[in-house]
């Protein structure tokens, strides 16, 4: 006699999508941990380094557009439907989901992080 019950699948699904999430875990892991410990470093150290930039760029509001504009397109690049069109052409953009954009986007958790825990600095 087969089991080829509907919730027999749905266990067998669930069983093979927690084995994949668990492979993913072992894989990648480290890496991701590595990439948000940076960002929060460098999410840190952005206030304390802030009167350097200001050496660099004149005007605050151009640190602001870069860093906003970094973390939009980060958030484009990971979080878009590849139904949705570009802008207003015909134009899908296709972006590959490699290691490098979710290292990407932990690296840009971590700085939101770090700013998190840095305007609790500045607030108390």
């Amino acid at each position: 006699m087969k089991l080829n019950t509907r919730i027999f699948y749905y266990f067998e699904h669930f069983i093979l999508t927690i084995k994949k999430k668990n492979k993913f875990f072992q894989n990648n892991f480290a890496n991701a941990l590595f990439f948000l410990f940076i960002g929060f470093l460098s999410g840190n150290l952005f206030g304390s380094c802030l009167n350097t930039l200001r050496e660099l760029i004149i005007w605050d509001g151009f640190i602001i557009f870069i860093l906003v504009l970094f973390i939009e397109i980060v958030n484009f690049l990971i979080y878009h439907s590849q139904k949705r069109f570009f802008f207003i052409s015909n134009f899908y953009l296709k972006v590959p989901n490699s290691l490098f954009f979710k290292s990407l986007n932990y690296f840009k958790l971590g700085i939101m992080l770090g700013f998190f825990i840095d305007a609790f600095k500045v607030g108390s």
